[in-house]
């Protein structure tokens, strides 16, 4: 009885030591943890707040009338513009998440082509970073000029055609994610050991089930996280759009995060722009989970 006793109290110290051990890490930890703290509720929590408390009115003569929930109801019941930008947003999502195609199929080549000298091939695997280095302000005038040339005979500008120029300016998006997007497939496919294969070749395998059964499920994660982040990034499509089209012809190439700057700075009605920006916020955390459903198996 005595050594069960023994055991009980020690167990009982060791418990209560353990507390008080986590109570003062936790105090450290809360401390270390404090500037990180304040700086995300100052810019992110209270931008968000100040957001959701400015959707609730309108702007209207410098005059902030409070509309409840209207703002919600006539955007998404009577905004014939921003059901254009949201379908223009989600090709701009789409185009992006299909660029990983591409980028595995770029990154298979970059990581398998012989160059000689070597120096050639560091070259160009630099050269596909280019879109990505140069600021949208002088790819657009790059760009605007190029479709401007007159190639044929009553040749007419693309980005000029209501029809023809959401498809441009998708694939323009698509093209300039597509280099990172390559180097990071191709950084990936280095990092699959080539033990793998070889055993793949001497038991038979041909070259279509070693993609299917050894290199995509090596890369899927990746090809999640590029998908993903590639259609969170075109939520946020602005310079593109200034630069190439300036949302036309009309609306038809506008995105949500320009027609959000458009009430802003042109209608001055600050209250429905916070509503286009937290039906943004929205998209953009509904599309975090379904990422980390993806990558992580489970929601957090």
């Amino acid at each position: 009885m005595d050594v069960l006793r023994e055991k009980e109290s020690k167990k009982a110290t060791y418990i209560q030591w353990l507390k008080v051990y986590r109570r003062k890490n936790l105090l450290k930890a809360l401390l270390l943890m404090l500037p990180f703290l304040v700086l995300f509720v100052l810019f992110s929590v209270t931008p968000i707040v100040q957001g959701i408390m400015l959707s609730v009115y309108r702007t209207i003569a410098w005059k902030e009338i409070y509309v409840g929930f209207r703002n919600y109801i006539d955007l998404f019941t009577r905004d014939e513009v921003f059901r254009i930008t949201v379908v223009n947003t989600l090709r701009y999502a789409g185009f992006s998440a299909l660029s990983m195609g591409f980028a595995l199929f770029l990154g298979w080549i970059l990581n398998t082509l012989i160059v000689k000298p070597p120096s050639f091939k560091k070259v160009f695997q630099a050269s596909i970073l280019v879109p990505m280095v140069i600021s949208w302000i002088s790819l657009g005038m790059a760009w605007n000029w190029f479709f401007a040339m007159p190639f044929t005979k009553g040749w007419k500008n693309p980005l000029t055609d209501p029809n023809a120029a959401p498809w441009i300016v998708a694939s323009l998006i698509m093209w300039s994610s597509l280099g990172y997007n390559s180097i990071l497939m191709m950084a990936s496919l280095r990092t699959i050991p080539r033990e793998y294969y070889e055993a793949a070749l001497i038991d038979g395998a041909s070259g279509t089930q070693m993609f299917i059964y050894i290199t995509l499920p090596l890369v899927k994660n990746l090809l999640a996280f590029m998908a993903v982040t590639g259609a969170i990034g075109a939520f946020a499509v602005f310079d593109q759009i200034a630069t190439l089209t300036g949302g036309g012809p009309g609306w038809s190439t506008a995105s949500m995060a320009w027609y959000m700057q458009r009430q802003v700075f042109y209608s001055l009605n600050y209250g429905y722009a916070a509503t286009i920006a937290i039906t943004l916020m929205s998209f953009v955390f509904i599309l975090s989970l379904v990422q980390y459903r993806l990558i992580y198996k489970r929601f957090v």
